[in-house]
This record gives structure tokens, sequence and C-alpha cells, in this order.
């Protein structure tokens, strides 16, 4: 019943609100199937059965690399893999440090970019000679489909989930198969040997697991002295890194060995995860008072593109300039195009304006929401 009536379906044809409409018939029969399906690897491949469509990322797209695969799951096997979800979800509090945030109940998308926001400004304040600080923004090539499933479970395990459980998850990945969409038609028929599909209400808690070992993985070398994170004032916490899902920052003082230990940390989780740093989309920026000699030496060391500064991160711009107009642009252009769209034929030009205005200038006072004032 958490899902939506209208959700694509997948082979079986079935929508969500099929199941929803008649479950007084097909209630006690949905339940029974979900619980075989648990215990049994052929049962699960039975329903584990999906196809892919490819969705543009762009307007005219001309490469594979420019669509966007969306795994359209049977509802059948989405009602058991929300069932697995919603027990999930209730631990990841106690599970996932506090530098990731997407997906977890409790947590917004604004923790993150606002902490990022005041780094971004003190290292563009930080002028002293004594200490310089990197911000290095990571981006993750097919985040997803790379993960392999070996490390996903060994990960579970040290978690300290049961075996059962893990089973439980483990045959929801392993029994998957795929048939493509072309031209409105299903082909082909793969079974892949590792990656999580984008789709099934499992994947996005599962991948948050994965990238907890990264974060470890940092959070150990800060602690052992080998990693020095970012202190915007002498009260405030070291932050060394803030993920949300694929999008990474990582802060760290602005050293050869610290480069150095963070190349070491890549390589060990590249290769026990299958995961893949897109150097080429992945960049650095610096504080004012690291001298720029240095910046391109420490960037060539972790081999990323070294950067003035970070245009945006988590779709929001990183600094502001004078031109309040300028930095937010973008934001009136994206919500003209929404009500361009099917609200268009209720609402006048000046309506239109109004609404934009409104939206933008709600702003502030959702940010400020976002803070806990001491009394």
């Amino acid at each position: 019943m958490q899902m939506h009536p209208s959700k694509a379906p997948g082979p079986d044809g079935f929508s969500p609100a099929f199941y929803q409409k008649f479950w007084h018939i097909v209630g006690n029969d949905i339940v029974e199937a979900v619980q075989c399906f648990l215990e049994s690897d052929s049962a699960t491949s039975q329903i584990n059965s999906t196809h892919v469509a490819s969705i543009p990322k762009v307007k005219n797209p001309e490469f594979l690399s420019q669509m966007r695969p969306i795994s359209l799951c049977n509802v059948l096997y989405k009602i058991g893999s929300k069932v697995l979800a919603n027990r999930l979800k209730p631990l990841l509090q106690q599970l996932i440090s506090p530098f990731q945030s997407a997906f977890i109940p409790g947590r917004l998308i604004s923790d993150n970019s606002l902490v990022a926001f005041e780094i971004a400004h003190f290292l563009k304040r930080k002028r002293e000679r004594n200490v310089g600080y990197g911000a290095l923004k990571l981006d993750m090539s097919k985040a997803y489909d790379r993960i392999e499933w070996n490390f996903l479970e060994a990960s579970l395990i040290k978690l300290g989930f049961h075996q059962t459980w893990v089973n439980w998850i483990m045959r929801c990945i392993r029994t998957v198969s795929y048939s493509f969409i072309l031209n409105g038609e299903p082909r082909g028929l793969i079974k892949p040997t590792r990656g999580l599909r984008q789709g099934d209400a499992i994947s996005p808690y599962l991948f948050l697991i994965c990238a907890e070992v990264l974060s470890l993985m940092i959070s150990m070398a800060e602690s052992q002295g080998r990693l020095q994170g970012l202190k915007i004032c002498n009260r405030a916490p070291s932050i060394s890194h803030l993920f949300f899902a694929d999008d990474s920052f990582i802060f760290f003082k602005a050293t050869a060995p610290a480069c150095e230990v963070l190349n070491e940390i890549f390589t060990n989780y590249e290769l026990s995860s299958g995961q893949k740093i897109n150097l080429d989309k992945s960049s650095i920026s610096f504080s004012h008072n690291v001298h720029l000699d240095q910046q391109e030496a420490l960037a060539l060391i972790l081999n990323v593109n070294r950067v003035d500064k970070h245009d945006k991160y988590l779709g929001l711009p990183m600094e502001i300039s004078y031109s309040k107009v300028e930095a937010f642009g973008f934001l009136k252009e994206k919500i003209q195009k929404k009500l361009n769209g099917w609200r268009e034929k209720y609402l006048s030009a000046a309506g239109k304006e109004v609404l934009i205005k409104a939206v933008i200038q709600s702003f502030p006072t959702y940010v400020m929401s976002c803070f806990e004032l001491p009394n």
C-alpha cells in the first residue's frame, strides 16, 4: 500500500493499483508467495525477472552513456523487497555514520549541503599561512552497477546481521535476470554477477552500507593520525568527509602524505568493493592559503583536476557571489520549465511569476528551520 498505484509494472504487467484494489481477493496468496520466495532460490527466480528501460539523460541522446537504465521489477517481488527495506530502515541511524544523509529516516539532504556550504565559506576566507586544506569532490563511475556481491555480503555480516537475514538479501540480489526493452519489446536474457538494481526498494539502503565501508576507512585513517579533517573553529567537530549516495566530499589537511593516504584508501576500496572513481569528473579545490604550485602538485598526486572552486553540490551553488540573480538564476529556470508542463493550463503568466518568487523567497525560512537553536 506504500507504492504509487501507477508505478511502471514489470514483466508480469500488473501495476501496484491491481494489488491495492483487489487485496481482499489476492492478499493471502501474496503473503504466502512472499514467504515462499524468502525461503527458496527457485521461487525467487520466478518472480525476479526484470525489464530494463532506458531513460535519456539529455534532450537528444547519441550514445548509450547518455541513457539511464531503470529496472522494472514485478510488483510481487517489490512487495517482498519492500518488506525487507521497511525492516532495515529503523536500524540505519545506528548503522550509518552521520557523514551520510541519503535515504536515512530523520536525516535530510540539507544536512550535508548546509555543512558543505559552511566549509566552502571557511576555505574561501582562510588566509593564514600555517594550515591549508583541500576539498576533494569524488564522482563514482556507475556506482550501483559495480558493487561486488561478495563485498556486500561480507559487509552485512561484519555489521552483525544474522545469517538468515543476509541470505534473504543475497537471494533477492543473486536471482535477478534482465531483459531489455527495445522498440517496446523485451529482448535477451542476462544474469548479472554483480551490481544493485536502480528500481529495487532495498537497493539504496544496501548501497549506503557499502559506502559506509569507505566512510569507516577514512575515519580510521583520521583516528590513527594519518589524515586530519577540517575544523571551521576551535570548538567545532572535525569533518573529514560528507557522503550523499554516490556524491562525495573529502576534506583534509593539504599535504602530500595525506594525498598518498587517500590514494591508498581509494585503491583498497576499489579492489574490494568493485567501485571505480571517475577521475575525469572528480576535482579538488583548496583554501586560499595554499600556494598555487602546491595545489597543482597535490592535485597531480591524486590525479584529479584542480579547480578554483566547486560550482555545485547536490544541485545548489557552493559559493554565492554578490549577484544573487546570477547565483540562483538556474533555480528560476528549473521552476519555469516545470510550470510550462502539465500545470500550464491552470496558471496565467502572472500567476507563474508569483509562484516562482514565493518558492525562491521560502528558501531562507526553510534553511533556518534546519537548525536547532539553543534555549
